[in-house]
């Protein structure tokens, strides 16, 4: 009544057909995994900058106040991926601030340092003590 090699080659067809599904299914997996993972590298590598150009400008604004201690203000320094926005205040301590910013593509990453800077109270204005923070 029924054919019997006809029904073994829908199986065949049946399983082959599963087979690809399967597979399908695992490729869009794997594609789909290593785009957030190549995403997530490139976050991290721009957080990797923006902390590094932060500390940049906290070493430039001690430079400045080591060169002038009286010196007071705001200004920005550019870079290829970014920028840093620095700001030192006169006080005790002097406070000096750094705000990095790194664009690529579509995602844009800051990171804040503050420097808090001793000067010596004889009036030669040598810095004694830095103590720095990650806002």
């Amino acid at each position: 009544m029924f054919n019997l090699k006809a029904q073994t080659g829908i199986a065949g067809i049946l399983i082959i057909v599963s087979i690809a599904l399967f597979v399908f299914a695992i490729s869009v997996y794997l594609a789909v995994q290593s785009n957030t993972s190549i995403f997530a590298g490139q976050f991290e590598s721009q957080a990797d900058k923006a902390q590094f150009l932060a500390e940049s400008g906290i070493q430039d604004g001690i430079l400045k106040v080591a060169r002038n201690k009286n010196y007071s203000g705001s200004y920005t320094l550019t870079e290829s991926d970014g920028t840093i926005d620095i700001s030192i205040t006169q006080g005790t301590p002097v406070i000096i601030r750094a705000t990095s910013t790194v664009s690529k593509s579509s995602s844009v990453v800051k990171r804040a340092m503050k420097a808090e800077l001793t000067l010596d109270t004889d009036g030669n204005g040598k810095i004694t003590n830095i103590i720095k923070t990650n806002q």
